[in-house]
């Protein structure tokens, strides 16, 4: 082989070495394989740009089907969400009831509690036997007959004594 047609590999780097010292078969060397990677680089370039059309292409066409599948969908969401929105309402009105057949529960536990029937009675003794006094004291001052006066003074006296036995 002619060693003047061979690429001479040099030590020196391009920035050292000034373009005149290259001689024309070096320079057509140098000039051919610049377009050999330039060619390999732009043939990249073109595969990579295919590749990043298919990609976008890909992902539109799953974005479109994701975007069909969602608006397929939209009368479901919406009847689960008004089905929702009605469960809250409904539980929302159970919750009221509930809380209110809870206070009337306590009311009436309280009211029927041993020792709140227990006050009751003795308050309802206390009012009968406050009530046979004043017959007493309408007797005394003759305002009723002696029949009238031991009809009802015996049934208060009878009624106040069960009340206080209770």
């Amino acid at each position: 082989m002619d060693q003047s047609h061979s690429y001479h590999h040099s030590t020196h780097t391009v920035s050292e070495v000034a373009l005149s010292d290259f001689d024309f078969f070096d320079e057509v060397f140098l000039s051919e394989f610049l377009d050999d990677v330039f060619f390999e680089f732009s043939e990249s370039l073109t595969v990579l740009t295919i590749m990043r059309v298919n990609y976008i292409s890909e992902l539109a066409f799953h974005k479109l089907r994701l975007v069909e599948n969602n608006l397929s969908r939209v009368q479901e969401y919406e009847g689960a969400r008004d089905s929702t929105i009605q469960k809250v309402e409904e539980l929302t009105s159970l919750r009221a009831n509930f809380e209110e057949l809870t206070l009337q529960q306590q009311k009436s536990s309280d009211k029927l509690a041993p020792s709140s029937i227990q006050e009751s009675i003795l308050i309802s003794a206390a009012q009968s036997e406050e009530e046979s006094e004043k017959i007493a004291e309408d007797f005394l001052k003759s305002h009723l007959d002696v029949d009238a006066f031991l009809g009802a003074y015996l049934e208060k006296r009878i009624v106040s004594f069960l009340k206080s036995f209770k």
